[in-house]
């Protein structure tokens, strides 16, 4: 993952962490694509809890084109 503090705001960038926006939203990890399914989830859900309480921050998922 990187987090950009950008001139635009900022971007978490989560790379294969969560992968698309159906991930995020579903809560659901990237399953047997992880070589250690336990600690892929909790990097998601770690995710998850960060943007709750930053809400400002715009998530780029790792697979999903991001918007223009």
């Amino acid at each position: 993952m990187y987090f950009i503090n950008g001139i635009e705001g900022q971007i978490l960038m989560t790379g294969d962490a969560c992968n698309t926006q159906f991930q995020f939203d579903t809560g659901i990890g990237p399953g047997s694509f992880a070589s250690n399914v336990e600690h892929a989830q909790v990097a998601l859900d770690r995710i998850k809890v960060f943007i709750e309480r930053y809400p400002q921050v715009r998530l780029v998922y790792g697979h999903d084109l991001p918007e223009r």
